[in-house]
């Protein structure tokens, strides 16, 4: 249910919003609905960098004088900020209960949501630049929380593009496609709700390389803004999850989409510091041919304990090492799947062994 701004809190958003269209009138696109000076909640808009200001950025064939052989972040191709008010914003405290006593889990509801739109390949721009400018707008957000925000966002991003290059056009495709040697490149796509549609493309044919990853945390418990660990079939991914200590993701899907899922869950939970623990090809045998449909994929986006865990990895072919890896602990050399885990384990049935021939004896 999407709960609308108080008074106070709407009238800020609404004179935002108008003050950047006067500023930025050929830039700014509203993508949520206008009445008038009514506006519809959540707010949500679009900025068009490069056409912020009359510059050289645009040659008139739609791409950047940049481009490829440019000395400078901006892709070859237009790019775009999606931005979306949340509830409170730009209020400094969050007026919704939250379980969670810690003061950043407010950002969730004072903190503007960025989104990159473009069309560009990961040669013309690639994941780590984009992610290092979603990371640059959140910062400069929440460093000026309780007033608008959006105009130093915006210019600092501008400043970010209008910096030194930071990567190699030559090697950008090799860093973000190093599966297998493939020369492929990442054509992002965006529908009419500014959804983004990311296909893997090399010179042969398409081809979406199929990831295995394992996300952690130090725990999440089954509440919000945890929870949103339930969310991950919504990435178009498939696998489990785990509350508890360690909270845990352990997802197939292809790196875009595994990427948005962690970007979403950083966001939301900053303090979490989610990480990856691993993540590698998974490539897929085909189930006709495997008497034992070991090497498939996970169906759907299950809640999992150790145990289940354990047996749902083994039955998709996952290698017993991992699912120690996954859990944080080390497995013995020595150990095989008949024999107890740990020490302890051996330490009961040892005992449980002597009470028994105590037992017998009469």
């Amino acid at each position: 249910m999407i709960t609308d701004p108080n008074d106070e809190t709407a009238d800020l958003q609404r004179e935002e919003v108008q003050a950047l269209e006067a500023i930025f009138p050929d830039a700014l696109e509203l993508q949520s609905g206008r009445d008038e000076e009514s506006f519809d909640f959540p707010i949500v808009y679009r900025i068009k960098l490069n056409e912020m200001e009359n510059n050289d950025y645009n040659d008139g064939t739609g791409e950047s004088c940049c481009g490829n052989g440019g000395t400078t972040n901006w892709p070859k191709h237009p790019l775009s900020i999606e931005i979306q008010y949340p509830v409170n914003y730009p209020s400094e405290d969050d007026h919704d209960e939250t379980e969670n006593e810690e003061e950043i889990v407010a950002t969730t509801t004072t903190v503007p949501q960025f989104d990159l739109l473009h069309k560009n390949t990961v040669i013309d721009f690639p994941s780590k630049i984009s992610e290092k400018l979603l990371k640059l707008l959140h910062d400069t957000a929440i460093n000026e929380r309780g007033m608008p925000c959006i105009f130093s966002c915006l210019y600092a991003a501008r400043d970010f593009l209008d910096g030194d290059r930071e990567w190699d056009d030559k090697n950008s495709s090799k860093e973000d496609n190093d599966d297998n040697g493939i020369d492929a490149s990442l054509e992002v796509t965006t529908d009419k709700y500014g959804n983004e549609n990311r296909k893997v493309n090399n010179n042969v044919n398409s081809l979406q390389i199929m990831k295995y990853v394992c996300i952690s945390t130090h725990h999440l418990l089954d509440h919000k803004p945890d929870n949103l660990l339930k969310t991950g079939h919504k990435f178009s991914l498939s696998g489990f999850y785990k509350f508890g200590t360690p909270g845990l993701a352990i997802a197939w899907g292809d790196i875009d989409s595994i990427d948005d899922f962690l970007d979403t869950l950083k966001r939301a939970m900053p303090q979490k510091k989610f990480e990856t623990v691993f993540i590698r090809t998974w490539k897929e045998k085909d189930e006709e041919n495997d008497e034992d449909h070991q090497n498939g994929t996970p169906k759907g986006w299950k809640n999992v304990d150790p145990p289940t865990l354990k047996i749902e990895l083994d039955m998709i072919g996952v290698p017993t090492e991992d699912y120690y890896s996954i859990l944080g602990i080390e497995k013995r050399n020595d150990q095989k799947d008949n024999k107890c885990t740990t020490e302890e384990q051996k330490g009961k049935s040892n005992s449980y062994v002597k009470g028994k021939g105590k037992g017998k004896k009469r």
